[in-house]
């Protein structure tokens, strides 16, 4: 397998020390990284396969060929027109926090139409909005902690903000991290590790973003997603006690290290 990747890192929207770390895992499993290269072409071989021509560097002949170009939301050939409704020039139909359609009483949406968070879970979050609010309720989505996964083996997980995109909004984050090499359910499974990275908002004293890679990461990056949603205090979070062996005891570390500098 070889993997071409146009941007300075895999998984562009992390962070970068945990895009680090699944490079690494996806080069001991054998797969060729073509990191800040670019294709250019893809031409017919004489053998019946097929050679990717980069704009730098060495072509790359394989068999198969993915084109991970993306997605866009499938809204065109609906009949939105029918109903007043314009999509917005990417597809995505925009709503208000009830995912009500903007400028529309009675037209709801739900899922990747809407172009948030575009997972089967945040289909599944914003279509309990919806039902909600047909039925007579007044639900309001909120996006703060939706979890992202990249289900690679071991899974990379992140919610809410990386450290990067915190400083950019402006706030002043404290930044902590541990390597799962350190707990001991890591040495009891003989896996590799990982590494769990946590971002805080000084100011309030809460999370604000968690990005992890290691084995579980999908499940116990849960964990963050309560704290962002919550805003509960870090200083709460560094005394909560989790059950020994496991990997969610990656948490201790840094949230009395971000304790220590939230003080």
């Amino acid at each position: 397998v070889t993997l071409i990747e146009p941007a300075d890192q895999l998984a562009g929207g992390e962070e970068p020390s945990l895009a680090g770390e699944l490079a690494s895992r996806l080069r001991a499993a054998g797969v060729d990284l073509r990191i800040g290269a670019a294709a250019a072409r893809v031409e017919p071989t004489s053998a019946g396969t097929a050679r990717v021509v980069l704009q730098e560097g060495p072509a790359v002949e394989a068999d198969r060929v993915i084109l991970a170009a993306g997605r866009e939301p499938a809204t065109s050939g609906l009949g939105l027109e029918t109903l007043g409704v314009t999509a917005q020039e990417n597809g995505a139909l925009s709503v208000d926090d009830h995912c009500r359609v903007q400028g529309q009483e009675h037209v709801w949406a739900a899922g990747d139409v809407t172009g948030i968070a575009p997972y089967t879970h945040g289909a599944d979050y914003q279509g309990r909005i919806v039902s909600d609010n047909l039925l007579g309720g007044c639900a309001t989505a909120d996006y703060t902690a939706i979890p992202r996964v990249i289900y690679t083996d071991p899974p990379l997980a992140g919610v809410g903000l990386t450290e990067s995109q915190a400083r950019a909004t402006g706030l002043d984050v404290a930044v902590a991290t541990t390597d799962l090499e350190e707990l001991a359910r890591s040495a009891i499974d003989g896996s590799p590790g990982g590494r769990l990275v946590l971002v805080a908002d000084r100011k309030r004293g809460v999370l604000v973003g968690a990005g992890a890679i290691g084995i579980g990461a999908d499940d116990w990056i849960s964990e963050a997603s309560v704290a962002i949603r919550g805003q509960v205090p870090v200083r709460v979070l560094a005394d909560v006690v989790h059950p020994f062996p496991t990997n969610a005891q990656a948490y201790e570390v840094p949230l009395r290290e971000l304790a220590r500098q939230l003080r």
